[in-house]
């Protein structure tokens, strides 16, 4: 594996957790890069129920029948194309958070990101799961004492200015 050049330039953005990073990134949020998915499943759908789960990320629920509670009907769930981010908003700052290799349906308790024109949903899979990011995620939840609910408006992440399929699977 070749070893990854450096940039030439880098800039402090403010942000702890992100620590130095090259010039030509910006900080955005994530409104500006995913749209938010809220399609709701037809009634008497037969669609393949998707779960998101801290060790495995998205998995069909029927591999995994054993764990956790089973849904009755899918019927009002929302819709996920496979490279949508689901999104548990309750349990992200552990690692609930993962991209479907899936059509399928997911509950409604989950956001679904979809990624705008020219943005790479896997890198910013890769950045959610960061040990770093999700260090600030359990601090934040210590600080305050009680499960933080992670907000699709409120999640801040990084786009890359100049070239950025290019740069995001550098």
């Amino acid at each position: 594996m070749s070893k990854v050049k450096p940039y030439s330039a880098y800039s402090d953005f403010n942000q702890e957790w992100l620590g130095l990073l090259p010039s030509h990134w910006e900080v955005m949020r994530t409104k500006l890069l995913f749209n938010l998915v809220t399609e709701p499943a037809p009634i008497g759908n037969s669609e393949e129920l998707l779960s998101v789960y801290t060790s495995i990320g998205v998995k069909p629920r029927k591999e995994l029948e054993a764990r956790g509670n089973k849904a009755s009907s899918t019927d009002n769930y929302w819709r996920v194309e496979h490279g949508d981010i689901i999104v548990n908003k309750l349990l992200a700052w552990m690692g609930a958070v993962g991209i479907s290799e899936y059509n399928g349906v997911t509950s409604p308790a989950y956001d679904i990101l979809r990624a705008k024109e020219n943005v790479n949903p896997y890198f910013y899979d890769y950045l959610f799961l960061n040990p770093s990011a999700k260090r600030v995620q359990k601090t934040f939840k210590r600080n305050y004492g009680y499960a933080v609910r992670l907000y699709f408006t409120r999640l801040v992440i990084l786009n890359f200015r100049n070239h950025p399929l290019k740069n995001k699977t550098r």
